[in-house]
């Protein structure tokens, strides 16, 4: 995009969503903290800042910058790890949704709850855990996410707590309102797919599932600005189990033959080294007994694999590790760090994360990191068939060159892209990296549904391009 910043744009974007919500860049404002996320990637400043109030003031203000060319990235909290795909800062304006932040609407005899995309996860988590439900989100970290930032920017809508189970939010999401650059607002469910349907109850129903194209889309398609999504009760019982193993070998084991049950036992579960290789598992039912029975189940698996009964600590934290809101979800504030996450294929697994760690510590020597990098992985079930499994780049001291951090992370999801994993994240230069092992014809289909959703090329430009 190459429209100048000018004065008329600027006046059109106040018209809709008044003077005190349009920030412009200056000598003593340059809104790079609009261009910044989570970790060493770059901040780009954009040119403009937009914060709407309203989904009607979203779908307005997509469409002056249709009509002006001008080019448009969305924000939420501003937690990407992977920073912001911005193909021309000096042009971009930035719409943020923080403003749209209301939980509209807590269903207990439909098990929904409909919420506009700006709040935050642990927000939207906490208002429906007072009703005695539970909603997917993410894991981590719901205080520094947003809604829609998650259902945009991470693989299947979001990684939640218990995606060890149900995998990611896909199949929790059952409607979105999508404003779209040409300034219509777009009901995927209830209102577009039926117009006489109320509520939305279950995603693709009526017509083709387009809930389903607008989660982990990066943002490209439209800029959400409504979700409803599915609802369970609070189970009355939960614990936890922590098993330490005398080696990687016999935790794998554990887990994998934990994932082959008939009845799971856990809620979610998940190993790494610490530094004895450890599996914690959180346990959930509807009663004691209920919980005391899944609880042996793991508990005759582990000791099956020589596992010993973990401290009392590593058992705390497995039960906080789905409670909402908890302070384990700010494992990612609390520690300098850069995080390669992935999910494989469960055969050849094992392989490809040991290749995948001496890969980056051979790289990280190679860009002059070597000795403040630690690589410490997890890696836990994504349903039965498939292994999520974050790597982190642990630094022991603030790097003088950030930009080497910053390439040993492309280094490592273009190693993992290569062997047929594919990156947690659908965000900034991770998408880019991503879309590098797309086919011709997949990369058409994506481009022929960008024309059709965004005919002018305004919105997250940056995004999905190789």
């Amino acid at each position: 995009m190459q429209t100048q910043v000018s004065s008329p744009l600027v006046e059109k974007f106040a018209g809709i969503v008044g003077a005190a919500h349009v920030r412009v860049s200056d000598p003593g404002d340059d809104l790079s903290e609009f261009g910044r996320g989570h970790g060493h990637t770059p901040a780009s400043a954009p040119a403009i800042v937009v914060s709407p109030g309203t989904p009607e003031e979203v779908a307005a203000a997509l469409a002056v910058a249709t009509q002006q060319r001008t080019a448009v990235v969305t924000r939420g909290a501003g937690f990407s790890v992977s920073g912001f795909a911005f193909s021309d800062a000096d042009h971009v304006t930035v719409i943020e949704t923080r403003r749209l932040d209301r939980v509209l609407a807590v269903d207990a005899e439909n098990l929904t709850v409909t919420a506009q995309a700006g709040v935050l996860n642990s927000e939207l988590t906490r208002i429906v855990a007072e009703a005695g439900l539970r909603v997917q989100t993410v894991a981590v970290p719901v205080r520094r996410t947003t809604l829609g930032g998650a259902l945009s920017g991470v693989v299947g809508g979001g990684v939640p707590a218990r995606s060890s189970v149900t995998g990611g939010n896909v199949q929790s999401v059952a409607g979105l309102v999508v404003a779209l650059p040409t300034g219509a607002l777009l009901r995927t469910g209830a209102g577009g797919s039926n117009v006489h349907a109320a509520h939305d109850t279950f995603p693709g129903l009526g017509g083709p599932n387009l809930t389903g194209v607008f989660l982990g889309d990066g943002g490209i398609l439209g800029v959400k600005v409504e979700a409803t999504l599915c609802l369970e009760p609070l189970p009355p019982a939960t614990g936890g189990a922590a098993w330490v193993f005398p080696g990687e070998d016999a935790a794998w084991g554990a887990m994998t033959e934990l994932m082959g049950l008939v009845d799971i036992p856990y809620a979610s579960v998940g190993v790494s080294p610490r530094p004895q290789w450890t599996l914690i598992a959180r346990v959930e039912a509807g009663g004691r007994e209920a919980l005391e029975r899944k609880t042996a189940a793991i508990e005759r698996v582990a000791t099956r694999w020589g596992g010993e009964a973990g401290p009392e600590e590593y058992r705390l934290e497995a039960i906080a590790m789905g409670e909402p809101g908890g302070a384990w979800a700010d494992v990612f504030l609390n520690r300098r760090r850069e995080i390669v996450a992935f999910v494989a294929p469960r055969a050849g697994f094992r392989k490809l994360y040991r290749d995948l760690a001496a890969h980056a510590g051979s790289r990280a020597e190679e860009l002059g990191l070597g000795a403040l990098i630690s690589v410490q992985p997890y890696y836990a079930p994504h349903t039965r068939h498939a292994v999520y499994t974050s790597l982190s780049l642990v630094l022991a001291q603030q790097p003088e060159d950030s930009l080497a951090v910053v390439e040993l992370m492309h280094d490592c999801v273009r190693f993992l892209t290569r062997r047929g994993a594919s990156t947690e994240f659908h965000q900034g230069t991770s998408s880019q990296l991503a879309a590098a092992a797309w086919s011709a014809e997949y990369r058409g289909a994506v481009e022929a549904l960008r024309g059709a959703f965004d005919p002018a090329g305004i919105l997250n430009a940056g995004v999905w391009r190789a």
